[in-house]
């Protein structure tokens, strides 16, 4: 096992896209898994844009559903992820120093946020994964802090993924969804916040780049790349589990790029 886990963000997409093999974000997850899976990790946490509660929540199912959105074209996916009360009581544990409520919720499944990039990653779902949810203030400042006090999960084998979208401008997906002939790339708008944001994570100092992470609502198209911050806070939480990888230099990459649907797919990878 190596001694010290990364923290990934990745784009989640279009559920029908992501789970076809033509796409190329399925592709690189799929490589992506085997690199992770040689890491040997104990356990996984995953932070997804669509697990969202009034105050923060764990899931403590041995056994956790996948969940789906009613309406929403679904793939049929044969995956069956094992859960773990110990790590959810573990996530709980640090939580509690840093006076930040959460609960336990043994009735909650993974949303396909979760379960689908991970049923790439390690499809034979051996590792035991439990999720974390979103707090509904989407204050960003909670949420890094929410990323800082799970970071020494990271030196347990526990490997934490952010699961949402860099960008998520709802007119651009709304227009390529008109239009299918239209070519697949990002707007505008989606192109400068992208830029923005990778100049934080991979070219900023810590105080830099916590600083402008948890102000992201201050950047001049956000209120039209992210009209909710929910697929955007995961991002925040995977930063600050990432924070003492700052010390002696910034290890922050992008690993993935491209767009589905006008959504950002970019993928980035903190730590060893």
């Amino acid at each position: 096992m190596k001694a010290r886990q990364r923290a990934l963000f990745v784009g989640h997409g279009a559920p029908a896209l992501l789970a076809s093999a033509a796409d190329p974000t399925h592709g690189w997850l799929r490589r992506l898994g085997a690199e992770l899976r040689a890491d040997k990790p104990r356990g996984i946490l995953c932070v997804s844009a669509h697990f969202v509660a009034p105050a923060f929540a764990v899931t403590t199912s041995e056994a956790p559903a996948l969940d789906v959105v009613t309406g929403v074209d679904f793939p049929a996916i044969e995956h069956r992820p094992r859960g773990s009360v110990a790590l959810a009581r573990r996530v709980l544990e640090h939580l509690l120093p840093a006076r930040i409520k959460a609960t336990a919720d043994p009735s909650r499944g993974l949303d396909h946020g979760a379960w689908l990039p991970l049923s790439l990653l390690f499809p034979e779902g051996d590792v035991p994964v439990v999720q974390l949810s979103l707090q509904t203030s989407e204050d960003p400042v909670t949420h890094f802090a929410v990323g800082r006090a799970l970071e020494p999960l990271r030196d347990e084998g526990i490997l934490v993924i952010g699961s949402g979208s860099l960008t998520h401008d709802v007119a651009d997906l709304e227009r390529l969804a008109r239009d299918p002939d239209a070519p697949d790339v990002l707007g505008e708008r989606s192109r400068r916040f992208q830029a923005w944001v990778t100049d934080l994570l991979t070219g900023s100092g810590p105080y830099t780049r916590g600083r402008g992470l948890t102000r992201f609502r201050d950047h001049p198209d956000v209120h039209l790349v992210h009209a909710t911050g929910e697929h955007f806070l995961p991002l925040l939480v995977v930063a600050g589990a990432a924070s003492r990888d700052m010390i002696g230099g910034n290890t922050c990459a992008m690993v993935h790029a491209g767009s589905q649907r006008g959504l950002s797919m970019a993928a980035f990878s903190f730590g060893p």
